[in-house]
């Protein structure tokens, strides 16, 4: 019977210790500044996604409209983070990346992958992007698409 106790105890103690409430913030999407162009010449009022499907041949299928571009081809997605009430100390946030497709759309055209890029979760990042459609592609990192932006990532300005 004790070690039928001692064993219900450190199943639970170990249950415990994988998931603890402890509220802490997570970036949804990172702060994105860009420009889309096609041979250098601004895109202007194309619709600009955001997605976080991994699928290989279909990265914009679940994207959310979140702006459009200016006259000069730029936009601007705003950083989203969010409150997550449970801290798990198996997977603690500073070890997850955050998955996002950057996707277009121009009056009467299909959707299209521009990018894909993965930041910390726990720590909001800001990326600048430049977008052209004519530009000399890599591949995206995780569905291996090409992708016409070309981004680096920068810490956030505190």
């Amino acid at each position: 019977m004790r070690l039928h106790s001692y064993s219900l105890l450190a199943f639970a103690v170990l249950g415990i210790a994988g998931c603890a409430p402890f509220p802490h913030q997570v970036t949804r999407t990172p702060e994105i500044i860009g420009t889309l162009q096609v041979a250098s010449v601004p895109i202007a009022k194309a619709t600009v996604l955001i997605g976080r499907n991994s699928s290989l041949q279909s990265p914009c299928d679940s994207a959310v409209p979140v702006g459009t571009t200016n006259e000069r081809g730029e936009f601007h997605v705003l950083l989203n983070t969010e409150t997550e009430i449970f801290y798990s100390f198996l997977n603690p946030p500073n070890t997850v990346g955050q998955l996002t497709n950057l996707c277009f759309q121009t009056s009467g055209e299909s959707v299209f992958f521009g990018g894909q890029f993965l930041t910390k979760s726990n720590e909001p990042s800001q990326l600048h992007v430049v977008c052209d459609t004519t530009a000399q592609k890599q591949r995206a990192p995780l569905v291996g698409l090409w992708q016409i932006c070309q981004i680096s990532v920068l810490p956030q300005r505190g």
